[in-house]
């Protein structure tokens, strides 16, 4: 199945509160026009997720942790190096990750890296 399926669209999603302890999410119809500095990402994710889980989106998947890891990690690198102009070492401080390590996710998912105002890709 395609990983994008975490990208369909939430339009028609119904309204609904969640308690899960003592965390109550309050999913929107539209998570994505959500004010971002209202509503922690925590609480985006589990609306998605539950919004997927409900609507038998996720019946299919395999390796859904992998899939989420991925579709967190790989934007998170993209943003740490574009903070950084590229500067590897910095955004792998910022990251919790050796220079090392980062070079190897960086390669894995072929993130291109703008330095200056050239373009390199790994």
């Amino acid at each position: 199945m395609n990983s994008d399926f975490f990208r369909h669209s939430s339009m028609n999603q119904p309204k609904n509160s969640v308690d899960s302890g003592q965390l109550h999410y309050n999913c929107s119809d539209n998570l994505f026009v959500a004010d971002i500095t209202e509503v922690s990402l925590e609480e985006l994710i589990h609306c998605k997720l539950e919004y997927l889980l409900n609507n038998s989106v996720l019946d299919d998947v395999e390796n859904l942790f992998d899939i989420l890891k991925e579709q967190m990690e790989r934007p998170l690198i993209e943003l740490a190096l574009k903070k950084y102009r590229g500067n590897q070492l910095r955004a792998a401080h910022l990251l919790g990750f050796s220079r090392n390590t980062l070079k190897k996710k960086i390669n894995d998912y072929q993130i291109c890296i703008k330095k200056k105002t050239k373009f390199i890709n790994k």
